[in-house]
């Protein structure tokens, strides 16, 4: 770490054995039509680059701090080179099932690049003097990338990470000490030193996703010991959610427990509990099954329609004065608070998203889809501004047409970052939300001081202790609007999290 910390005014040289990536990348920067060449052709080409990209170096999470940091990156193959200018140049070649509709790419990109477009981005910010990039995204984002040791995992981002200045982490690579107490003690440390909990979002259910998937997989016994509020940094699995916070923005967009508000860490003689203040806000009486989906889709998949009669259930105590429509679509996007939340209007967007109508054609071809769309979202939209001013409709219809599509795909992208891999969750008490896919019936919902979103525990046998289950989303109370419930000081208690 000191070593590539001391380099970063210096060039990085990865070393690509058995291809020439500067005959390969000069080749390959002119779009085919220029070039004229047969699909064939390109498609050899073309996996040569991907062979590039396929190298050791992009699955190494050293590289992240090596290409953040150094001012220029050099591709070297015996005699060739090729610069990082060269190499972010690079096209791909036009997939035949690929469909591009409402600005996004409505199918799964290729995992060889996922590495390489990260760090194209990171660059990008630090070049331009934009880095607030948080350890957090660093650690969460490329924790499935490789280290001789695991411990690497948290000290290869230590100084590129922005958002905790004057953390004095000291390197442990004492054997004595296992992986997962560096991590439960790494974590503590955060907790104490930030007042934040912003690092228990980063923690989710990854025995069962693992053991799911990859049965055999050495993390299930390395990390047996790892408490459950403590992330798992060594390991990747298919159900791992988008979290909940962009931890790089400076203006929070949730503040479950106020902005204000400093976690209340009491101590406790056992290292493995995390003892928290906060308020037991509610019990989960109903879950819908979990969304595991595999790509984007322009319109509600049938999973998530299930959804919709478990939310709109009437509750005689509805805490959204029976406006439960309003609620789920609003819960479906994970909508911000304050000035960030959503207008009334874009109700539209999500109706269209429902297609109720069926206008969704069949194939994906925008010059079907966008006039069909277009044509769809400007009814629904008069439909539920009749009695508006004409000249305003008017002018939201416009703007729907111009600006519509962009928005309406952010949307698609926020829902699927939203509920992919959570499961819809009713309360008790009437309030509705998304839970971690894990989540059981039983479950708590607390807001913990100190916390932006509310979380799930698990009640265990003994009283006063819990299992952390994950980060959750309620409708309603995601701006401190927990903190003015009229039992808040009733339900106030401290949390002992195993």
């Amino acid at each position: 770490m000191k070593r590539l910390a001391a380099g970063a005014d210096e060039r990085e040289f990865i070393k690509v054995p058995t291809i020439r990536p500067k005959r390969v990348i000069s080749e390959f920067e002119t779009s085919p039509r220029e070039r004229e060449v047969t699909r064939s052709q390109q498609e050899v080409e073309w996996a040569q680059v991907r062979e590039l990209f396929a190298r050791p170096w992009w699955t190494d999470v050293w590289a992240i701090q090596a290409a953040v940091l150094a001012k220029s990156l050099v591709f070297m193959c015996g005699p060739d080179t090729a610069t990082w200018d060269s190499v972010k140049k690079v096209k791909t070649i036009p997939n035949k099932s690929s469909a591009e509709v409402f600005d996004i790419n409505l199918n799964s990109s290729d995992p060889v690049f996922e590495t390489f477009h990260a760090i194209k981005r990171l660059r990008e910010k630090r070049i331009a003097d934009q880095w607030d990039v948080s350890i957090y995204e660093l650690m969460y984002d490329f924790r499935h990338l490789s280290c001789e040791n695991q411990r690497d995992k948290i000290y290869a981002f230590l100084s590129i990470g922005s958002n905790i200045p004057g953390l004095d982490i000291i390197p442990n690579y004492n054997d004595s000490t296992t992986t997962a107490r560096a991590y439960t003690d790494f974590a503590r440390k955060i907790l104490h030193d930030t007042g934040s909990l912003d690092i228990l979002n980063c923690a989710w259910e990854w025995r069962r996703g693992l053991a799911n998937t990859h049965p055999t997989a050495s993390s299930l016994d390395e990390m047996s010991s790892l408490p459950s509020w403590v992330p798992n940094w060594t390991t990747k699995t298919p159900h791992d959610p988008t979290p909940l916070l962009n931890w790089s923005s400076s203006d929070p967009l949730y503040s479950a427990a106020g902005s204000l508000m400093k976690a209340q860490l009491r101590s406790h003689p056992n290292p493995s509990t995390l003892v928290l203040g906060g308020i037991r806000f509610d019990q989960i009486t109903i879950l819908s099954d979990p969304w595991h989906p595999s790509t984007l889709t322009i319109s509600r998949p049938s999973a998530l329609a299930e959804w919709e009669p478990l939310a709109l259930t009437p509750h005689a105590t509805c805490p959204y004065n029976g406006a439960r429509d309003e609620a789920l679509w609003r819960t479906y996007t994970t909508d911000f608070t304050g000035t960030a939340s959503a207008p009334p209007h874009h109700s539209a967007y999500l109706e269209c998203w429902y297609d109720r109508v069926g206008w969704t054609p069949t194939t994906l071809d925008r010059r079907e889809v966008i006039p069909k769309w277009t044509k769809h979202i400007t009814h629904l939209h008069k439909q539920s501004h009749s009695t508006r001013n004409p000249l305003r409709l008017a002018k939201n219809s416009l703007h729907l047409v111009v600006h519509g599509e962009a928005e309406y795909g952010a949307y698609l992208q926020r829902i699927q970052a939203a509920c992919a891999h959570r499961r819809l969750l009713v309360t008790r008490r009437g309030w509705m939300g998304l839970a971690p896919w894990n989540a059981e019936v039983g479950d708590v919902v607390v807001v913990l001081y100190g916390g932006k979103t509310p979380y799930v525990l698990r009640p265990r046998k003994l009283p006063g202790e819990y299992e952390f289950v994950g980060e959750c989303f309620v409708q309603g109370i995601m701006g401190g609007e927990a903190l003015g419930w009229e039992f808040a000081t009733a339900a106030a208690r401290d949390f002992r999290i195993c």
